[in-house]
């Protein structure tokens, strides 16, 4: 996203950026919010989902349920517009569960 928001004149080049950022509380773990929505702000990321999983009333408690409301966009981006997917996350015990839950969310 960095390189991104450096090249202001090649945007269109690199096309849509969807960032899926999820953890438990909004208020304790949501480390990088202002980083991330400067980038929104800017245009660097044009479609940002959060998701809060120990947060009453949040619209989406995991990732995978804002993958699951874009579906048909992502699987457009994926396929169509040669788009990649990075799939980050903290907890290193839980990331093949993580990887087919978000695959799964996919189809």
């Amino acid at each position: 996203m960095q390189r991104r928001a450096a090249s202001l004149d090649e945007r269109d080049a690199f096309g849509d950026v969807w960032v899926f950022f999820g953890c438990r509380h909004e208020q304790r773990d949501f480390l990088c919010r202002e980083e991330l929505e400067a980038y929104v702000n800017d245009g660097t990321v044009t479609h940002f989902h959060v998701a809060f999983s120990r947060d009453e009333g949040a619209e989406a408690k995991y990732v995978q349920d804002h993958m699951n409301m874009h579906g048909a966009a992502l699987i457009k981006v994926l396929t169509d517009d040669a788009g990649v997917f990075y799939l980050c996350t903290y907890y290193i015990a839980d990331r093949s569960r993580l990887c087919g839950i978000c695959l799964t969310a996919l189809h």
